[in-house]
């Protein structure tokens, strides 16, 4: 999981020439990584949550936005078919939405 975070965005590095070096997000690193951990589902509620969101950042960001909707539709149903509590699985929904609509005006 970690791994896959770490991936999903740029990394900066002052080397010892005092040159900053910037490694560029790997989106498909991050993708491959993320998508494990979503697809095990072996972490608690809150970490899924938020693997799941970034791994829909990371698809948008490769350029493929109706998956990334999708990862937060999945996620959304991830987290119904758990039977967790209406208020809770309300919230989700909401953060999946706010999701969606922050990742389009990313890519628009």
């Amino acid at each position: 999981m970690v791994k896959g975070l770490n991936a999903e965005r740029e990394f900066k590095d002052l080397g010892a020439d005092k040159k900053l070096h910037v490694r560029p997000p790997d989106t498909g690193e991050s993708i491959e990584q993320l998508g494990a951990v979503a697809r095990q589902a072996t972490v608690d509620n809150i970490t899924l949550n938020m693997v799941m969101r970034r791994l829909a950042r990371a698809v948008a960001r490769r350029g493929d936005l109706d998956l990334a909707h999708g990862v937060l539709d999945d996620m959304v149903s991830t987290f119904a078919a758990k039977g967790i509590n209406d208020i809770v699985l309300g919230r989700i929904r909401q953060q999946a939405e706010l999701t969606k609509r922050a990742l389009s005006a990313e890519t628009s």
